[in-house]
């Protein structure tokens, strides 16, 4: 037996881009570039931790050790400095 998706309301999907919305952020870069990335928890021996993940053409090692600032931007208007 074929199992298919279970179709989704427009009222849930609103609520879940909501929640993704909450997620999402914008990186900004020195040199001009910009990229985006995800808020997360990893799970390591029963904790959590707050993670954030991108590409590593966004951000990567190089680019950390030449960019002591990287700024960020969330979808909410707010931006952080890390």
């Amino acid at each position: 037996m074929e199992k298919y998706p279970i179709p989704v309301s427009i009222e849930n999907i609103e609520r879940i881009l909501i929640q993704m919305k909450k997620s999402v952020f914008c990186i900004y870069r020195k040199d001009g570039c910009r990229g985006t990335g995800f808020f997360c928890f990893i799970s390591l021996k029963d904790k959590r931790f707050p993670v954030m993940i991108t590409n590593n053409h966004v951000i990567d090692e190089k680019k950390l050790k030449n960019e002591k600032e990287i700024h960020i931007s969330l979808d909410n208007g707010k931006k952080l400095k890390l």
